[in-house]
């Protein structure tokens, strides 16, 4: 879990498909949905103060 919320970044603004790229960085491959349903069940959401 360490590795995804390091992927989300200092702030946790990143994108789903940020995300999904930095964890390939790390031979981690996880398709987008995957991702999102992880996020939900441990109640991660990104940041709201980036505008993007």
């Amino acid at each position: 879990m360490t590795t995804i919320l390091d992927a989300l970044g200092p702030d946790r603004d990143a994108t789903i498909e940020e995300v999904r790229h930095c964890l390939a960085e790390h031979e981690l491959f996880f398709r987008f949905g995957t991702i999102q349903r992880f996020f939900a069940r441990h109640k991660i959401t990104r940041s709201s103060g980036s505008a993007r």
